[in-house]
């Protein structure tokens, strides 16, 4: 397998990861649910205006190169892996209403049987946030810009610029509304064999809206959602539409672990897609994270990402399991 063709598997292989790449950029913009809305507040409890995190997990993956599951195309690889990151913020300015400052985050990712989908990433990222109210109801309003650059095989894969804007509404004591709009502008470093198809390079845009209900201390908070994206890419078969709509239960459960289960569905279409007959793919993922914390600073997490996605055309079918367990370190 050539580096050119590990790159296109990574990135889906025309399968799945484009259109869930998509949905991401849509879930990070409207990420405005219970669990972001109580994470803020804990971020400005203190005069500290930093925060620093460090994490090592290990992972397994069932289908680290998206193989098809057609028949006759076979060829999955499953493989366990190592990796590390590093997230940080700093708050330049923190007050009761406004918060603003700089941040970033980076990983490393390396499959231990298949080397060459080893993988890097840094994101730096600048952010704002205001605090204010509608009749007497709580309102946040938050924005972002971020840059990201990515690595694959230690070879250049992809870099982007994504600025959001996402407001959350506290419309009762115990329902948060929020809405979201984002945009990724995406540069691949391997255009495909056939550019004018197979480019990935273009503009991602994305909106979302979601409520999240909290039933009351020590009981569950439940969150839906519904998000809408359209991918404008250079390459015909890239250009995307997606409807997703998702559903999440968190959990507090005793010693203040936290269990979160969701999952979504999302029917992407490609309207231009070069070949016939024309693509239409549907693409469920279920996402099942259990969280310990083990003292104040330190946490450990086991996460479990079921991926199926289904098509008109046999050969983008499939499916994927990836399971993570994580330490992570808080300054």
């Amino acid at each position: 397998m050539t580096v050119g063709t590990q790159r296109d598997c990574l990135a889906g292989n025309e399968t799945s990861e484009r259109p869930e790449r998509a949905i991401g950029i849509m879930i990070l913009a409207a990420g405005l649910t219970a669990a972001a809305t109580a994470a803020a507040p804990a971020a400005a409890d203190g005069p500290r205006p930093w925060d620093l995190s460090l994490r090592a997990f290990g992972t397994y993956d069932d289908n680290v190169a998206l193989t098809s599951d057609a028949t006759g195309v076979g060829g999955t690889e499953d493989t366990f892996g190592v990796g590390s990151a590093v997230s940080g913020v700093y708050r330049l300015v923190q007050t009761s209403a406004w918060q603003a400052g700089l941040g970033g985050s980076a990983f490393y990712n390396r499959p231990l049987s298949t080397p060459s989908f080893r993988s890097t990433g840094f994101s730096p990222n600048a952010f704002a946030s205001y605090r204010t109210g509608i009749h007497q109801m709580p309102l946040r309003i938050d924005g972002a810009f971020s840059l990201s650059r990515d690595w694959v095989g230690g070879d250049p894969f992809s870099s982007a610029f994504s600025p959001n804007v996402s407001a959350t509404l506290q419309a009762t004591n115990r329902l948060l509304v929020s809405t979201s709009l984002g945009a990724r502008f995406s540069e691949f470093q391997d255009d495909g064999a056939l550019p004018e198809e197979t480019s990935r390079d273009g503009t991602a845009y994305t909106a979302g809206l979601s409520g999240t209900y909290q039933l009351g201390a020590g009981w569950p908070n439940l969150t839906l959602g519904y998000a809408y994206a359209v991918d404008n890419t250079d390459g015909t078969d890239f250009v995307t539409e997606a409807h997703q709509v998702n559903a999440r239960v968190d959990m507090p459960l005793p010693y203040a672990a936290l269990l979160s289960v969701g999952g979504q569905y999302a029917r992407v279409n490609y309207p231009d897609f070069s070949t016939s007959p024309g693509r239409q793919q549907d693409n469920y993922q279920v996402q099942t994270t259990l969280t310990v914390p083990v003292g104040r600073e330190v946490s450990v997490d086991v996460n479990h990402v079921y991926n199926l996605n289904t098509s008109n055309i046999a050969s983008f079918d499939t499916s994927r399991n990836q399971v993570t367990f994580g330490v992570s370190y808080r300054f």
